[in-house]
């Protein structure tokens, strides 16, 4: 993989966007992370997007829950593990 060289006004219309896009909204809340009740200490997450999801990784929980680190899933124990 090469160096990726972009133009100032490339540069400058990236930053526009994200700007406009990303603007702080205090009236705009961000969205809740899906909840997944599990009775596993083990867990697997892959975003469920198929090709368009993210790597599967693997999970154990601590204190009864674990957070993805790629899509913001929680995964919430529900009843002893087996």
């Amino acid at each position: 993989m090469g160096i990726i060289r972009t133009t100032k006004a490339q540069r400058r219309k990236t930053a526009e966007f994200k700007s406009s896009t990303m603007a702080d909204d205090p009236t705009q809340s961000p969205p809740e992370p899906d909840i997944v009740h599990t009775s596993q200490t083990e867990v697997k997450c892959d975003g469920d997007g198929g090709a368009l999801g993210h790597p599967r990784v693997f999970l154990h929980m601590e204190n009864g829950q674990v957070e993805c680190p790629y899509c913001d899933r929680v995964f919430i124990l529900t009843a002893e593990a087996d």
